[in-house]
């Protein structure tokens, strides 16, 4: 088992014993993500979506994710709600 792997397993326990908590969440999206787990990712990307609409860094992680399983007008989507919350960081554009 790989750091990343271990890194997901900590925050799924996480999550497990306070799940009201959005950063374990938004750490299990990212992780998920550098495995390139991107199906999970998403899902968990919505979740934290669901629980903190204000932080742009959610529907960025999210559209990163949807652009590598090819769904781009999806990652467009997810890109342009991550811009309308915060517009200002050059990140989003890339």
């Amino acid at each position: 088992m790989n750091r990343l792997e271990e890194a997901q397993l900590e925050w799924q326990k996480a999550i497990d014993i306070e799940s009201s908590n959005s950063n374990y969440y938004s750490g299990r999206a990212y992780t998920l993500r550098q495995l390139n787990r991107n199906e999970e990712a998403i899902i968990s990307y919505d979740l934290v979506i669901q629980r903190n609409p204000q932080n742009y860094e959610h529907p960025s992680g999210k559209g990163y994710s949807l652009r590598q399983q090819q769904r781009n007008i999806e990652a467009i989507d997810s890109f342009d709600s991550a811009i309308s919350i915060y517009a200002d960081d050059a990140y989003i554009y890339a």
